[in-house]
């Protein structure tokens, strides 16, 4: 009985401190399809600028998504 209190314990701090954490997070998304399409080809990029609408203390983490890829 004293197991499943400890390890109950345990995963209860865990779990509140993972859900004040992902309170903290930030999303921005930027959709480049429309802006980029004419840069299409060998030694071209695009650049694009965002906006943010509150300062983003670091580390920041940028993630890149796919849709409709097969």
């Amino acid at each position: 009985m004293i197991i499943f209190s400890v390890f109950g314990l345990i995963f209860l701090t865990l779990g509140i401190s993972l859900y004040v954490m992902s309170d903290k997070v930030q999303i921005a998304e930027v959709n480049y399809g429309d802006d980029c399409a004419a840069n299409v080809g060998e030694d071209q990029y695009c650049d694009l600028e965002f906006n943010t609408v509150a300062d983003i203390p670091g580390p920041v983490y940028v993630y890149y998504e796919l849709s409709n890829y097969y």
